[in-house]
């Protein structure tokens, strides 16, 4: 399955509010292998210089922030 996330010009007609939680989809890199595959997680919304990026907590419990997502709702 080919994963294309929103591009920042998408996310921003979407009208995301900060500091609320969205359901993504991004892409997860295993760790130890380097494996990729699609997650789809829970995501607090961060608007930094004009940018757009969720913050997830991976399943080792480390907040990542990410860049690439899809928004599904």
């Amino acid at each position: 399955m080919e994963f294309i996330p929103h591009s920042q010009e998408e996310l921003k007609s979407m009208e995301i509010k900060e500091d609320e939680i969205y359901t993504i989809q991004y892409q997860e890199r295993d760790y130890f292998n380097a494996d990729i595959r699609i997650e789809i997680a829970k995501g607090k919304a961060v608007i930094s210089n004009n940018e757009i990026i969720f913050i997830v907590t991976d399943s080792y419990g480390m907040d990542k922030f990410i860049r690439e997502v899809r928004v599904i709702k």
